[in-house]
């Protein structure tokens, strides 16, 4: 029965990234000989990839309390840094269903703070955690909440589910927001027109506020909500400064290196949220005459676990394949012990199922706006994975994805879609292979354009799309 019931769920997701179809080898043995190099390293890898999908699924199940592997050391921001982490992964390999007890536990850690509590203002934030930690003596961490709206906004983009946006994610996403909307003050006086968290952590306050305000204004607009309440939001945004420049002048995306020193746990503010679990740091080639802004490596060392994982994640959603590659044969030559539990201890899986996030990451992102859905394919591929193949992950927009590459180039696509989407597909290979793109219903061209590394197209609901190489492949 326990195992009819994980297959269920387990089985939505294949990855072959060139292991052997069979393998005999103990997990311990495989382990101690990894080494990074040819099939069987392969396969420690792909079982570490589903090692952390299985954690999602037995820690976290419909109808059951999340469950958590540790009680962090920083009180009430365990929270933030612990209780979801198996929420990393699920949505992109294609494990929905695992999600909906975080959803019940926030509701919970409502332990709602109302107006008289916190600045005398309407809202609520965690108090505490669900494992007592907070009798150490740490102070609240008003951020968790914004924090924790991460997750439940993802789990509508990803499921595309109208009636999850009305009654259960725009409800929190709009109360976290009201507190944060009151207890903004402005910045210091070189920067008149910024908007900045009035406590501390300012690095991750600005990327998680700016993170629910935002997303609280885009379902603010897609429901026709509060007009007031939206003129509030827009308002606010246009004066908030999200903190992604590098020293003073630069706009790129990314980190003063300077600050990248503070902290080993949570090692820069690109990482929160920017690019995980957030997805706003979007990989775009420049325009021809744009000058590039590299970003800088941070120097923050990466042998700490679970810190690694989390670079590891960063650096696949900023599309630096081998780094990623080469800190996951790291963690595993060096961290990881026979029970793969990636983490702080034996019994720590943070580790494990962030770095299952971070190969998925490897293999496809994907942004969404109630306009278009953007979906990059193999955007992080490392060389050691350049033949391959990937079934039932799945993209924002309600997409499930399937992916076969030979010489890190897809030679397959397919996408299911739940919905009516505009798409627009990113991958290398788009630049220099024309692709057909084929209905299968119809057994019919679908009607597509392609500019650059893009291919854009109209899906409607329940279509099936095949992409594959035109033969001759160059254009």
């Amino acid at each position: 029965m326990h195992v009819a019931d994980h297959r269920r769920l387990f089985d939505r997701v294949a990855l072959d990234v060139g292991q052997p179809a069979v393998t005999d080898v103990p997990t311990d043995q495989a382990l101690a000989t990894y080494d990074g190099v040819g099939p069987r390293a392969r396969a420690v890898e792909a079982l570490y990839f589903h090692y952390g999908r299985y954690l999602a699924i037995a820690s976290s199940r419909e109808g059951t309390p999340a469950v958590t592997p540790a009680c962090g050391p920083h009180g009430s921001r365990a929270t933030s840094g612990t209780l979801d982490l198996v929420d990393w992964p699920v949505h992109a390999t294609n494990l929905t269903e695992t999600a909906l007890p975080l959803f019940d536990t926030v509701d919970g850690l409502g332990l709602v703070h109302r107006a008289g509590d916190v600045n005398r203002t309407p809202g609520w934030h965690p108090h505490g955690s669900p494992w007592e930690c907070a009798r150490r003596g740490h102070r609240r961490f008003l951020e968790t909440a914004a924090w924790l709206c991460q997750h439940v906004w993802e789990h509508y983009e990803f499921s595309a589910d109208q009636d999850f946006l009305r009654t259960e994610a725009y409800p929190v996403l709009a109360t976290v927001a009201a507190i944060w909307l009151d207890i903004l003050a402005d910045g210091p006086s070189d920067e008149p027109s910024r908007t900045v968290p009035a406590h501390a952590q300012v690095w991750m306050s600005r990327w998680g506020v700016w993170d629910v305000l935002r997303h609280t204004l885009i379902a603010n607009e897609v429901l026709d909500e509060d007009p007031e309440f939206r003129k509030r939001l827009v308002d606010t945004l246009d004066r908030f400064d999200p903190a992604t420049r590098v020293g003073a002048t630069s706009r790129a995306a990314t980190v003063d290196p300077v600050d990248t020193q503070r902290s080993l746990r949570h090692p820069d503010p690109l990482l929160h949220l920017g690019t995980v679990p957030s997805a706003e740091v979007v990989l775009a080639a420049p325009e021809p005459d744009e000058p590039v802004t590299p970003i800088p490596r941070p120097r923050v060392p990466d042998d700490v676990d679970p810190t690694k994982a989390w670079h590891i994640d960063r650096w696949a959603r900023l599309g630096h394949g081998d780094h990623a590659h080469r800190l996951v044969r790291d963690l595993l030559r060096e961290l990881t012990p026979p029970n793969l539990m990636g983490g702080l201890s034996l019994f720590h899986a943070e580790g494990t199922v962030r770095v299952t996030a971070a190969m998925t990451h490897m293999l496809l992102q994907s942004q969404w706006s109630p306009d278009e859905t953007v979906v990059h394919l193999l955007p992080a591929l490392p060389t050691a994975w350049r033949h391959g193949r990937v079934s039932g992950l799945r993209a924002r927009g309600g997409l499930t994805v399937d992916v076969a590459w030979r010489d890190s180039r897809p030679v397959h696509i397919e996408l299911a879609t739940r919905q009516a989407v505009t798409l627009r597909l990113r991958a290398q290979a788009f630049a220099t292979l024309s692709y057909d793109v084929m209905d299968l219903a119809t057994g019919r061209v679908a009607p597509h354009s392609r500019e650059g590394d893009e291919v854009r197209l109209r899906a409607d609901g329940g279509q099936v799309l095949r992409l594959t190489p035109t033969d001759g492949g160059g254009r």
